[in-house]
């Protein structure tokens, strides 16, 4: 046994001054008899300097009490290699916060949780973890119902998606060994089969919801007539709901649109928004028996459309020549041309979008690019269908015939098809998007040449110019908003609550990893500066039928990987299992309490 607390014990000196007032209550005790004649032989005794101690039940109660004190503050620990191991995982997702009947599912994680500790075994040793984020609420394995309790209660969830798989590994790492067991509270749906030693606590129930799961908003591409916010949603339901889209500026509504929102698909709804209206917007969706607050609202920022440049490196004169008369049609674009990259570092940095026939020098340009991968074939119909879910295929058909020389296989280009041709069972992508440390790429696998009137290809152009030009994409909870060029020392941030704190600014940047949804306003001497933070996650937005992350995607957040790694105990550690006796001792010291209250009272109504 060791103490945590050894100082504690000092409260042990308490036992002599405990003793002294028994004897001090002894000689001062007062008895009432009819006649001293039979004690007056003791008056002749020489009076001891001394009496014996008389003790009672009372006594030993109160002495047993203080000794509890003193060890339950010194904090008794046992350390063992006996007894089971557990791993509780406690899921505080976002989606957790889902909303039935006035509870929500992460409050009945909390209580299923918390029934499953009540029947474990006393030696039983338990490590809790959190997946929003992925972190360890006690810090090593305890015996200690008490404390387990108390950090279940105090948990809450996070404004971010989690990943079961993550906290998983977190906890391995934490023990530096296989767990005996490992007790899973979430909403999310069991693993078929059930991996042995799991015991998986539900708590979810299917709730409705509707979520805006991508934004995208820049002004007017050719003129300054207006400016329009294509914002994606997915209702997760098996009804259909009548929804609204309305985009906000400081209280102010300035467009409108209602839309029959189909289960289970994925939306754009296209908003114009008034050519004077510019800075920050709010975007909210309104709809019936929504079940999530949360994904219900997201922030843009007109001017984050700004023109950029744009250099149009094409070898090929044919296609230079279509890509330049299409940009010629649009003034407000600001372009110039080279038929060969110079390979200069002024040309190839700075915010310029680049237009090219050429997949590697897009790659060291390190810049926005549209790659034309144009194929040596013939023009053959086919049926183009179009993803409603990316800007790319905005004021696209969903499926049109068109005309156009193109990829006749698969190919292999990273990211996501938004238009693919539908050729021999297949679907044959021609024109996918990229992003990738924050540079947007798109690929068109499709020869323009010769075909500048088709409108598909048209727009499928501007679209991509368009997306290329969004100088920055919506910043997520998942990822924190972190902002740099800022001077040593506090910087001052206004909450979306209002609500003000002071950071410190490391390297010139300013990290809120936990930051909720809603704008900032950040603060140090003469600079103000405004950014946003979205909840757009449609994993955690699906409440109604939740996919299982118990095994770990590819996609893992960084930073999720970053807390396991930093938790990786040495090679050799291992983590031993201590036995807390506090909670024990304090348990005991209040019966010992009860019991001489009790006592006592008896002692007195029977001298009355």
């Amino acid at each position: 046994m060791t103490f945590l607390s050894p100082l504690a014990l000092l409260w042990l000196l308490g036992i002599p001054v405990l003793v002294w007032l028994w004897r001090l209550a002894a000689a001062r005790r007062r008895t009432t008899v009819s006649s001293l004649a039979p004690f007056e032989h003791l008056l002749k005794r020489a009076p001891r300097r001394r009496s014996r101690l008389t003790v009672n039940l009372l006594f030993w109660l109160q002495l047993a009490g203080l000794a509890a004190v003193a060890l339950a503050l010194a904090r008794p620990v046992i350390q063992s290699r006996s007894g089971a191991t557990v791993l509780a995982i406690l899921d505080t997702s976002a989606g957790l916060e889902a909303r039935r009947h006035g509870g929500t599912a992460f409050k009945r994680a909390q209580g299923a949780l918390r029934a499953r500790l009540a029947r474990k075994a006393p030696i039983t040793q338990v490590l809790l973890v959190t997946t929003a984020p992925p972190a360890a609420v006690t810090g090593e394995p305890t015996s200690d119902g008490l404390a387990l309790n108390a950090a279940v209660d105090a948990q809450r969830t996070a404004a971010q998606g989690g990943r079961l798989a993550t906290a998983a590994r977190l906890g391995r790492a934490l023990l530096g060994r296989a767990p005996d067991e490992i007790w899973v509270a979430t909403d999310e749906p069991a693993p078929q089969p059930m991996p042995e030693g799991v015991q998986w606590l539900p708590a979810g129930r299917a709730v409705a919801n509707t979520a805006i799961i991508g934004v995208d908003a820049a002004g007017a591409l050719c003129e300054a007539s207006g400016s329009r916010v294509v914002v994606s949603l997915q209702r997760f339901a098996d009804a259909p709901v009548l929804g609204a889209v309305v985009v906000r500026q400081q209280g102010r509504e300035l467009a409108r649109a209602e839309t029959m929102l189909t289960p289970g698909a994925r939306q754009s709804v296209a908003l114009d928004v008034p050519a004077d209206a510019s800075g920050w917007m709010e975007i909210a969706v309104e709809s019936a028996g929504d079940g999530l607050a949360i994904d219900d609202r997201a922030w843009v920022d007109m001017r984050q459309g700004a023109r950029r440049p744009i250099q149009v490196r094409i070898g090929r004169p044919a296609l230079r020549q279509t890509v330049t008369e299409w940009l010629a049609a649009c003034p407000a674009l600001q372009w110039s041309q080279a038929e060969q990259p110079s390979g200069g570092a002024e040309e190839s940095s700075g915010n310029a979008v680049l237009l090219t026939d050429d997949a590697s020098g897009a790659a060291d340009a390190d810049m926005p690019a549209l790659i034309f991968s144009p194929p040596a074939s013939p023009a053959v119909p086919s049926h183009w269908a179009v993803a409603a879910d990316h800007p790319l295929g905005a004021y696209l058909s969903p499926i049109s015939v068109v005309s156009a020389p193109m990829a006749r296989d698969e190919g292999a280009v990273a990211g996501t098809p938004v238009v693919s041709a539908l050729r021999g069972g297949r679907a044959v992508p021609v024109l996918v998007a990229d992003e990738r440390s924050g540079t947007r790429t798109v690929t068109l696998r499709a020869d323009p040449t010769g075909l500048a009137d088709s409108v598909p290809l048209l727009v499928m152009f501007f679209n991509s110019v368009r997306w290329l030009m969004d100088e920055a994409r919506p910043r997520t909870t998942q990822e924190g908003l972190v902002i740099g060029g800022w001077d040593p020392g506090p910087v001052t941030v206004q909450q979306p609550d209002g609500s003000r704190i002071t950071v410190p600014s490391a390297a010139g940047l300013v990290r809120l990893e936990d930051a909720a949804p809603g704008l900032y306003r950040l603060s140090q001497g003469s600079k103000d500066v405004t950014a946003a933070v979205n909840f757009l996650d449609p994993l955690e937005s699906n409440t109604y039928a939740p996919v299982s992350t118990w095994q770990a995607p590819e996609d893992e957040p960084r930073a999720a990987q970053s807390a396991v790694a930093a938790a990786r105990p040495r090679a050799g550690a291992e983590r031993v299992p201590t036995h807390h006796l506090a909670s024990a001792l304090m348990v005991a010291l209040l019966v010992l309490l009860v019991a001489e209250w009790l006592l006592y009272g008896a002692r007195r109504r029977s001298a009355g």
